[in-house]
């Protein structure tokens, strides 16, 4: 028997995207002003739908240690990883500037592909857990 192993998928964005829904007419459009909210929102969605079942998973805690290791980064394409907390995983991905993170989750791995003017292709990020070693610094 195979297991069959949904893979979620979400965006987030520093380009607001907040919609005005119309309820009679059941469509949504882009709403005239944005107050940021649609972006707490879809932080708060990846928290309870991607990053607490990857905890799970991994039987380990927000304050756990993880590695984010990348690849493609940056205009020269540079591969690296960051020593973090599980809960800092979007603050370690972000910067202050224009950037989308397209994040996935399929039961056991937690990724990201990142795009920003130096990244239009896209920059690839897996998160796995580490232990603390002695070796290993991490906010």
């Amino acid at each position: 028997m195979t297991e069959i192993i949904e893979t979620k998928e979400m965006t987030l964005t520093t380009t607001c995207s907040c919609e005005f829904y119309d309820e009679e007419t059941d469509t949504s459009k882009p709403a005239e002003y944005c107050y940021g909210d649609c972006y707490t929102e879809d932080l708060e969605y990846y928290t309870e739908a991607f990053l607490n079942p990857w905890l799970e998973a991994k039987a380990i805690m927000a304050d756990s240690p993880v590695r984010i290791e990348g690849s493609a980064m940056g205009w020269q394409r540079r591969s690296g990883y960051k020593d973090t907390s599980a809960r800092a995983i979007i603050d370690s991905l972000s910067f202050d500037g224009d950037w989308t993170l397209v994040i996935r989750y399929d039961g056991n791995d937690l990724s990201f592909v990142r795009y920003s003017h130096d990244e239009p292709t896209g920059a690839s990020f897996i998160v796995v857990p580490v232990s603390l070693d002695g070796e290993t610094e991490w906010e």
